[in-house]
């Protein structure tokens, strides 16, 4: 059983790191290039001024008359097909004068994008120590369980801020008043975002579980 579970351990390793390999080279390091040479165009071009200043926005969008339905028409070659819209990326002008409470929204956004990004760091790190002592025979461990319970509270804060930035879209689209034909904004959490809290909860009971065998181990050790 030992030598299935290192396997299993060793599986993640590779399997974790693909992902973030993966993430890393098709999002991240794109998506950081293309905003560098926005930005450098935009601070080349001193003809700009504040109101040709655009902010990305992300909007979920969902059909007037349902979910299902196909109210869009898109060119496919010589054929016009119909196609619904789940979410967009759409660029509004810089307002001049926000509101107090989305400056301050933005600002605690901001925040907890630091401390997100902190915990992103910090979750592989504790799973890689929790793992390298599994594979040293310390499976019931107190430190591995304090380490997998920080991991639980760490993918809930994940969570949190997937819920307060989706808060904050929803807010600033409304405030922008973006009206798009045929369309409504909706709450913007993917299923992905429900499995981050569906992971965190799990992960928890894991722990529970974890803390009552290690309970009952120590008493079985007293008694022998």
């Amino acid at each position: 059983m030992k030598i299935r579970l290192k396997i299993l351990c060793g599986l993640f390793v590779v399997v974790y790191s693909s992902i973030i390999i993966y993430v890393f080279v098709t999002s991240v390091v794109p998506s950081f290039t293309a905003g560098f040479r926005e930005g450098f165009k935009s601070s080349k071009n001193k003809e700009n001024t504040e109101s040709d200043i655009n902010k990305p926005l992300t909007v979920k969008l969902i059909p007037d008359s349902g979910v299902f339905t196909y109210p869009t028409t898109i060119q496919n070659g010589n054929e016009i097909l119909n196609i619904w819209i789940e979410g967009a990326y759409v660029k509004i002008p810089y307002p001049e004068n926000l509101p107090w409470y989305l400056i301050t929204f933005n600002v605690f956004i901001m925040i907890t994008f630091l401390f997100s990004a902190l915990i992103s760091i910090y979750i592989p790190i504790e799973s890689f120590r929790i793992i390298r002592s599994i594979v040293r025979n310390n499976i019931f461990d107190d430190a591995n369980i304090h380490r997998i319970s920080r991991i639980g509270y760490g993918v809930l804060f994940l969570f949190l801020v997937r819920l307060i930035d989706a808060v904050q879209s929803v807010i600033t689209a409304k405030q922008q008043m973006i009206n798009i034909e045929h369309y409504r904004i909706a709450f913007p959490m993917s299923e992905g975002d429900t499995f981050l809290l569906l992971s965190g909860i799990c992960i928890l009971i894991i722990v529970e579980v974890l803390k009552i065998a290690t309970r009952m181990k120590e008493e079985q050790d007293l008694t022998v």
